[in-house]
């Protein structure tokens, strides 16, 4: 399950490389 944070990490790879992960 997915807690808010985990939700926010997932939008944050939207927008950012994956290289930057």
């Amino acid at each position: 399950m997915e807690s808010l944070a985990d939700k926010k990490i997932i939008q944050g790879v939207m927008y950012v490389p994956a290289d930057d992960w």
